[in-house]
């Protein structure tokens, strides 16, 4: 049986994503109960591939887009937020994206920051006391938009 593409041009980002997923699930402890997301990881990684460079930026375009350039990843990762979230038929889903760094140790640079920002709809920010609290209550927060009714 052939699934058809999601978006026919995305063809190998898709058995990417697939390959991933797959791959996560393989690796996964048969032993331990565990519920972990691919996509979530791999929206991380899309995010962590924008600012990579050399040897790190091509190992996670191989593994999350099978070596698409990054304007494609940033396409084709953003536009399956975008139906992902809105989808419609009574069915709501939602994901929270989130990069955390300590601005004392790190800098972002301001098109980075606003790529994740618009493109992925990442929170940004470098708090550390603050950042447990808006972690819980993003979770939380989509907790209660996700009960079932």
């Amino acid at each position: 049986m052939t699934v058809a593409p999601l978006f026919p041009s995305d063809d190998a980002m898709q058995i990417a994503e697939m390959n991933f997923a797959l791959n996560m699930l393989r690796q996964s402890p048969v032993s331990e109960q565990m519920v972990v997301s691919p996509l979530s990881v791999i929206f991380a990684l899309a995010m962590v591939q924008l600012g990579a460079r050399g040897q790190t930026k091509a190992q996670i375009n191989r593994l999350i887009s099978n070596g698409a350039n990054d304007d494609a990843i940033v396409n084709f990762y953003s536009d399956l937020l975008k139906n992902i979230t809105n989808f419609s038929d009574g069915v709501q889903a939602k994901i929270a994206n989130g990069f955390f760094l300590d601005k004392k140790k790190f800098s972002i640079k301001d098109d980075y920051a606003s790529t994740i920002t618009k493109r992925y709809a990442a929170i940004l920010d470098n708090r550390k006391k603050q950042l447990r609290l808006l972690m819980t209550l993003s979770v939380q927060e989509q907790k209660e938009r996700s009960k079932i009714a």
